[in-house]
């Protein structure tokens, strides 16, 4: 983890991914004892972790209406 303060921008936290999925697990697990900024932190966390882990990307030209046709669902 790597922190940093500068006065006009604030506290600035950098995290690599398995460091966040960590502090996240260990946040949330003793959540009794966390305030909401503190919780509010870890589901941050656990968000950016499943972004990370999301690798969809729309294909090119999906909404043109040169797009390829969608295989059809129907079974008729």
């Amino acid at each position: 983890m790597k922190a940093d303060f500068d006065p006009q921008r604030g506290l600035e936290l950098q995290f690599d991914a398995a460091e966040a999925r960590k502090l996240a697990q260990d946040l949330i697990q003793h959540s009794e004892a966390a305030n909401t900024h503190v919780l509010n932190l870890a589901y941050a966390l656990r968000e950016a972790g499943y972004e990370l882990k999301n690798h969809f990307r729309q294909p090119p030209h999906a909404w043109d209406l040169q797009h390829l046709p969608w295989p059809s669902t129907r079974t008729h």
